[in-house]
């Protein structure tokens, strides 16, 4: 079971860093 929730907290924090960089890379489109 641990193995399971490690597995879905990896992928949580995977897909929080493409939000981040996606949010990073709007920001600048909009500044320009």
């Amino acid at each position: 079971m641990s193995d399971g929730r490690q597995g879905g907290y990896s992928i949580y924090r995977f897909h929080v860093s493409i939000i981040v960089e996606i949010w990073s890379v709007l920001n600048s489109s909009f500044k320009l």
